[in-house]
């Protein structure tokens, strides 16, 4: 019908066109370059031994000790656990404490608190009583 016409096949050029170098635009990187070079040297200049406080800085290790009473608690929160673990596995609870270290539910230090005071526990009647 006459609606479509070959006219040819037109490849893209390979070859780029190169963009011509605005020299405003180049000279305001130019400028600030320069003055950020400036400020670096003039502080270098009056500063000269700044470098040496990054070289030969430490990190000191800060002693924080957390407070008994956090402390304290999470140890009974752990001891409960282990408590609760003991008695799903063995359907009665330990008769001292030292058999969750044995079964490995705890460590030796997780019984003790404020310098080797140890929980009391009691069990009586199938319920056991935590104190510190």
């Amino acid at each position: 019908m006459g609606l479509i016409e070959v006219v040819g096949i037109h490849t893209p050029s390979l070859v780029k066109k190169v963009r011509k170098i605005d020299v405003r635009e180049v000279s305001i990187f130019v400028y600030y370059g320069v003055f950020l070079a400036i400020i670096f040297l003039v502080f270098f200049y009056f500063k000269p031994d700044i470098l040496s406080y990054f070289m030969k800085s430490k990190i000191e290790r800060v002693n924080i000790e957390l407070p008994t009473q956090f402390v304290q608690r999470n140890q009974l929160d752990r001891i409960g656990n282990a408590l609760e673990l003991y008695y799903l596995e063995k359907g009665e609870y330990p008769y001292r404490l030292e058999d969750l270290v044995s079964v490995q539910l705890l460590r030796k230090n997780d019984l003790f608190y404020q310098k080797g005071a140890s929980y009391q526990y009691e069990l009586k009647n199938g319920k056991y009583y935590l104190k510190h």
